[in-house]
């Protein structure tokens, strides 16, 4: 018997030894089966990696100075102040507790001090993290990071779903986690803060829910992506809404599209389950808000309609500036013809090749870009709800790049890749040159259409895309020459001589590395411009800390606070930062002259609070001196008579 299994085991060898295999997988050509091994482990594995070291390389990053003192002077004084106040009262978004004066700096604000400029989700989540953790910059701003994290899981469930591949959902992760303005967000170095984090990383988990829902015909999906639908309109009013097109165009392609693998047709009912819960829930917030605070939400309603017609808040800008500037912020100048290239390679796949996939990402993308470049008014972060939908079609655009079978369209594919590659590196070696700039000229005597055209050529605001489009045709032709037969057909005969005659792993191949060298180089461009970033982006936090903290110890708790800023103070609205960490009102005025003075002590004594004088010059009025802190003399006023 030991004859026989013998016999059959040399024969069972011999077999394999001719097919090139063997019954226990060894490797063909001699090679050592550990290596192979290892290899097909990293095949299989390397996804579920990638994932979790992409989400600890973003957390690190935006976990890196957290907690700095530094509040934006802006929008993240604003927020942290209201943020604050929401810790004792959840339901009641207010900016001044005790409203000694009337508003001076925004003369459309409530007279009540209630802020709904911004609906108060995020704020409410930086509330509730400093209820747990203290009121500190680390614990306002820590749930900000939690959304991008969030944000990068779910996008890059989506791209599995969506495309089938590992390479589009890193990409959208990557976006997610590593785009240069998300990261300045979630840091509160730029304009943007708190409100937008929740818009960056809930996107992607409504359109998810959706997708789900309509490749499965689960109603329950479409009802979940109502819910978070809601959430984010309570994070960005209108702008948290421009997700539902995703779920209208799906339904719309149901009507006009052929059939599809994996792909359900929910129709009117999954529809309306998702429309039907969003609009429930949103009417009832916004009826709420309407009810309790009639004023400010009327104010705000009107605000959004002027922003889509007028200059509103000093925000109007030209129609190319999305994409000659706001871009640039979002990702880094070099990947601008990468990223408008890949939409319209989508978008043709979307509408002419009638695919429901790209149809989503690209309906994602052009919701927010389309309606926020027609719109007079623009700011930075009006469209970091698509940041997802950019990483996700620039991956899928790479993937298609991978999977061409066309020369033409391969060499375009690479010529884009290596053009983002090749200006990214040149950016990352040796800095920016004048690109770009933020001024432009708003004269109502010029159309839009001529004044974009000005701008976009004198200013150098287009003028990467003038390089980018240039170095594209450079590397297309090169690509061209070099896969001719004349050339090609030597180097892959001579590739496969180096590796024993086996085929050639689709990596290995001339347009994979080529490929994954420019994704690794534009990878490192964006991740070296985050670092920069956050190594130089935040600013000495001025006085507000130090002189905050002293009134919390030293004045009394019904105190108004009166700051002097005439001299010794650099940032605009120092006197909310003061707010933040003396956790009461304070006001910004001119100098500490009685003549100024001493109309403010009746207005505080009005609402029941004490007076309190904060200066780096002699007060000579009624009142007493508490202390110093830094330079700033601290007075305890009294009635002038």
């Amino acid at each position: 018997m030991a004859d026989v299994g013998s016999v059959a085991a040399t024969a069972s060898a011999s077999v394999a030894a001719v097919d090139g295999s063997t019954a226990a997988g060894a490797p063909r050509g001699g090679e050592p089966a550990g290596a192979m091994a290892r290899m097909g482990w990293l095949r299989r594995r390397w996804p579920a990696l990638a994932l979790p070291l992409l989400v600890l390389g973003a957390a690190a990053l935006h976990l890196y100075h957290l907690g700095h003192e530094a509040f934006a002077p802006w929008d993240e004084a604003v927020h942290a102040v209201v943020a604050l106040h929401m810790m004792d009262s959840p339901t009641t978004p207010i900016l001044y507790e005790l409203s000694a004066l009337p508003p001076r700096t925004l003369a459309s604000w409530d007279a009540t001090h209630i802020w709904l400029h911004i609906l108060p989700f995020g704020m409410s989540a930086a509330a509730m993290s400093m209820k747990l953790l203290g009121a500190t910059p680390f614990a306002m701003r820590l749930p900000g990071v939690i959304f991008v994290l969030l944000g990068m899981v779910a996008t890059y469930r989506l791209g599995r779903r969506l495309f089938a591949g590992t390479l589009p959902a890193l990409t959208g992760a990557f976006f997610i986690g590593y785009a240069p303005l998300v990261l300045s967000i979630g840091q509160g170095y730029s304009f943007g803060d708190m409100t937008d984090t929740p818009v960056v990383g809930l996107s992607p988990v409504v359109v998810l829910a959706a997708v789900k829902g309509w490749q499965t015909g689960r109603r329950r999906w479409l009802v979940l992506a109502g819910i978070v639908q809601w959430v984010l309109f309570l994070s960005k009013s209108g702008l948290g809404l421009a997700t539902c097109a995703v779920v209208v165009a799906l339904f719309v392609a149901d009507l006009w599209y052929p059939r599809e693998d994996g792909w359900r047709r929910p129709g009117v009912t999954g529809l309306v389950a998702f429309l039907g819960t969003t609009l429930a829930l949103v009417g009832s917030a916004y009826l709420y808000f309407a009810h309790r605070f009639p004023a400010t939400t009327s104010l705000e309603s009107r605000g959004w309609r002027r922003a889509l017609f007028s200059n509103y808040e000093g925000w109007g800008a030209p129609v190319d500036t999305h994409l000659t500037f706001y871009l640039y912020l979002m990702y880094g100048s070099a990947l601008a013809v990468l990223l408008v290239v890949a939409v319209l390679a989508c978008g043709y796949h979307a509408l002419v090749r009638r695919r429901r996939a790209e149809l989503v990402v690209v309906v994602w993308f052009a919701v927010l870009y389309l309606p926020l470049t027609i719109a007079v008014t623009k700011a930075p972060p009006y469209t970091v709800g698509a940041v997802g939908a950019s990483g996700l079609i620039v991956g899928r655009f790479i993937q298609l790049v991978l999977r061409s079978t066309q020369r033409r369209w391969r060499a375009i594919g690479l010529g884009v890749l290596a053009s983002a590659a090749a200006f990214g590196l040149v950016r990352t070696l040796w800095g920016d040159f004048g690109v770009a700039t933020l001024s432009w000229d708003l004269s109502p005597r010029r159309p839009l259409v001529a004044m974009s055209v000005h701008q976009f050529l004198p200013r150098g605001r287009g003028l990467p895309y003038l390089i980018l489009g240039a170095l594209t045709l450079v590397f297309a032709a090169l690509y061209l020459l070099v896969s001719s037969r004349r050339i090609a057909d030597p180097l892959r005969a001579l590739a496969r001589r180096a590796l024993s005659q086996r085929p050639l792993p689709q990596w290995l191949t001339p347009c994979g590395l080529a490929v994954a060298a420019a994704v690794v180089v534009c990878a490192g461009y964006v991740v070296h411009m985050d670092a920069r970033y956050a190594r130089s982006a935040s600013v000495a936090p001025g006085p507000a800390p130090a002189v905050g903290r002293y009134l919390a110890e030293h004045s009394p708790p019904d105190a108004t606070i009166f700051m002097d800023v005439s001299t010794g103070v650099t940032l605009h609205h120092t006197n909310l930062m003061v707010m933040f960490w003396s956790h009461r009102d304070a006001y910004e005025i001119e100098s500490a002259d009685q003549k100024v003075v001493c109309p403010l002590v009746p207005k505080a004594a009005a609402v029941a609070s004490t007076p309190v004088l904060v200066t780096m010059h002699t007060y000579t009025g009624p009142g007493s001196q508490i202390g110093s802190v830094d330079g700033w003399t601290v007075y305890l006023l009294n009635s002038c008579g």
